[in-house]
């Protein structure tokens, strides 16, 4: 009669076992994914230190841009200079694209995730509606541009060309709105 026990109770066992082991690999996935999170949550507040510092950048070069070109240049001032406001049109159009590198990494980190930290749940839904901003600001200001170029065109035998960009107005946070536009 003992060794009819034997069986069951190896059996008891062995599933004690299984279901122990288990649990224990259960448990160590879970502090691993704790882990990358928290490690993640942490490059999304370095990513957005930086995103907000070329945002920073971008608005200066903005302002510069309005003071110097849009708001104050005369027609005069489109002819002689035209390379040099071009090539301040590409420097702007660069720092749009390094902001919009540094989504694409922030896309990464916050996308269906949620970080225990509320600052990071912050800036991971805060850089969308600012990179929406950033970008229609940019394509703004280059119809403005290209609408004072076309009014020079209209009234100088000496023609300029249009500032050429691929970007186009974005609703990046899909809120149905296009800020900044």
């Amino acid at each position: 009669m003992k060794n009819s026990k034997l069986p069951y109770i190896l059996f008891a066992i062995g599933l004690f076992l299984i279901m122990g082991g288990s649990f224990s690999i259960y448990i160590n996935g879970l502090k691993k994914d704790h882990a990358n999170v928290e490690a993640n949550g942490k490059k999304v507040l370095k990513n957005y230190e930086k995103f907000n510092e070329d945002v920073i950048l971008f608005e200066n070069a903005r302002e510069s841009l309005y003071s110097s070109i849009l708001e104050s240049a005369s027609y005069d001032d489109y002819f002689v200079n035209d390379e040099s406001i071009k090539q301040t049109f590409l420097d702007f159009e660069n720092k749009v694209n390094s902001i919009q590198y540094l989504v694409g990494e922030l896309n990464e980190l916050c996308d269906d995730v949620y970080y225990s930290d509320n600052s990071v749940n912050k800036k991971c839904k805060d850089y969308r509606l600012v990179y929406e901003q950033v970008n229609n600001f940019f394509v703004g200001d280059v119809s403005t541009y290209n609408k004072n170029i076309e009014t020079y065109n209209e009234a100088n035998e000496n023609k300029l060309e249009t500032y050429k960009t691929t970007r186009d107005y974005i609703d990046y946070n899909k809120d149905r709105e296009y800020d900044g536009r």
